[in-house]
């Protein structure tokens, strides 16, 4: 199955050229994901997506903007950054 990654909702392109992210200074072992390389054409296509999206944020009051700061914030906190071993 070929990875894919999104843009805004409703809105994909398949990945291309992806390799392993960097790893993390504190732990060589741990690679935190993977590394989308892009093209122009997929430049242009992730920028029309970025200014859609913005335009939708831009509607949402500052209580639904934070949700995901939130969200992401809790996520950290519970799950140690370096694997324990």
């Amino acid at each position: 199955m070929k990875a894919r990654r999104r843009f805004h909702p409703g809105s994909e392109a398949p990945a291309t050229r992806e390799r392993p992210a960097p790893v993390t200074p504190q732990a060589h072992a741990v690679s935190p994901g993977r590394v989308h390389h892009a093209g122009a054409a997929e430049v242009d296509q992730a920028i029309g997506a970025a200014r859609e999206a913005a335009r939708d944020w831009g509607r949402l009051d500052a209580a639904e903007q934070a949700k995901p700061f939130l969200r992401a914030a809790e996520l950290l906190e519970s799950r140690p950054l370096v694997a324990s071993g």
